[in-house]
């Protein structure tokens, strides 16, 4: 009984053991003024992994009814606020209720959002 007794303390003891959310989840630096942001080379990679690749809601005949696979459709996306209240301010802000982005799975990690408001911030450039 003692035996017991010492093994479920020491149980409890090293089950109190936790990390801070910032070591477990460390924030990615933000995007400098001065990072440049490719569409090319890191919007749309991220956009058609995670958004409109094939099977995703927002790939041509996808569940969404809003097709983001071209820079022009990713493009309105952004300029027109009445797309769904603005799909990519949606995603970058996390702002999603019970929509959140990408459906069914967890949301975009911090540093692919912080590339796509970088790209916004500096006019979202197809280049």
């Amino acid at each position: 009984m003692k035996y017991l007794a010492i093994l479920f303390f020491s149980i409890f003891l090293l089950s109190c053991y936790s990390e801070s959310e910032e070591e477990l989840f460390p924030v990615p630096p933000p995007i400098s003024d001065s990072t440049l942001v490719s569409f090319v080379k890191d919007i749309a990679p991220i956009i058609n992994t995670s958004c409109s690749g094939q099977g995703n809601c927002h790939a041509t005949g996808g569940i969404a009814g809003i097709v983001l696979e071209t820079y022009n459709e990713i493009k309105a996306s952004v300029d027109n606020p009445t797309i769904d209240n603005s799909l990519m301010h949606r995603i970058i802000t996390l702002r999603n209720g019970p929509k959140l982005m990408p459906q069914g799975g967890p949301p975009l990690p911090e540093n692919q959002r912080n590339l796509i408001k970088a790209w916004i911030d500096r006019g979202a450039k197809n280049n």
